[in-house]
């Protein structure tokens, strides 16, 4: 339940809460009952009487052209006291599942660069100063809101979300160094992805896989057939850029001949185009 985590994030921990989940259940259970249809209508009433008379109690709203409630932000002065202790790092959580310190709350109707700016400025306004990194997601319009508002903020991606996402793009097996991405990249061009890059990186894999390696990268790059056919035109070089261009030509269609060496049916369309 939310509400019950919420709770265990302003108070500390579960025991601090004073209630158990199955009470907060049936406490919901009620006060649905009694809200009805009337709930953001206490809700805005209840902060704004907690901002008049709670000292230093903030909060702000936004509405849309409708003049319905859109987004909505409050914090108090405990929140304001752990943010004078933790302001060098902050993240923002945009489905509440991290175990933080929580310094502000905030409900926004779409995640927009226009909301989310709306909530940059408002957590400014409580806070006073700007944090000195804040880590997100992947969100691009999270990134433009802190790049506009934001200005002395170093932005940060969190690496929770990376390696969340990595797990679903590259697969990777440590006892023999396998890898595979879903961008085929290495299939494709005989390189491996930045993705693969990372998740080598992360395991602490210093040797590079040698079956990654094509032969183009080392010394075996040229045969000793292809090294005396080279030494044998060379004999007749005279420098030219002619001769230069004929190296280049030969040294493309040597290597495309051994990228398709494994594929008969492209290895032939080559032939044919040839």
């Amino acid at each position: 339940m939310k509400a019950f985590k919420m709770m265990k994030e302003l108070f500390g921990d579960f025991d601090e809460v004073g209630a158990t989940l199955v009470d907060c259940k049936n406490f919901k259970w009620g006060i649905d009952l009694f809200i009805g249809e009337f709930d953001v209508e206490m809700v805005f009433e209840l902060l704004l009487n907690k901002h008049e008379y709670i000292n230093r109690f903030s909060c702000d709203y936004l509405t849309n052209d409708d003049g319905n409630l859109s987004s909505l932000f409050w914090e108090d002065k405990v929140a304001k006291h752990k943010y004078l202790s933790f302001d060098d790092v902050i993240s923002f959580d945009a489905m509440f599942c991290s175990n933080n310190v929580t310094f502000a709350a905030a409900l926004i109707s779409n995640k927009t660069a226009e909301s989310y700016g709306w909530l940059l400025r408002g957590f400014q306004k409580a806070f006073v100063r700007e944090p000195i990194v804040v880590v997100t997601d992947q969100d691009p319009a999270m990134k433009i809101a802190i790049e506009k508002e934001f200005i002395n903020s170093r932005h940060r991606l969190c690496i929770w979300q990376i390696m969340e996402k990595l797990s679903t793009k590259v697969l990777f097996t440590p006892s023999d160094v396998t890898l595979s991405c879903t961008c085929k990249q290495f299939e494709r061009h005989g390189l491996l992805c930045r993705h693969n890059f990372y998740v080598l990186r992360i395991y602490g894999v210093n040797e590079f896989p040698k079956r990654y390696v094509s032969r183009r990268w080392t010394r075996d790059a040229v045969t000793r057939e292809k090294q005396a056919g080279f030494d044998g035109r060379n004999k007749f070089s005279d420098g030219s850029i002619r001769d230069e261009i004929v190296k280049d030509i030969i040294g493309s269609v040597e290597y495309y001949i051994d990228k398709l060496a494994s594929n008969i049916e492209e290895l032939a369309i080559y032939r044919y185009r040839l």
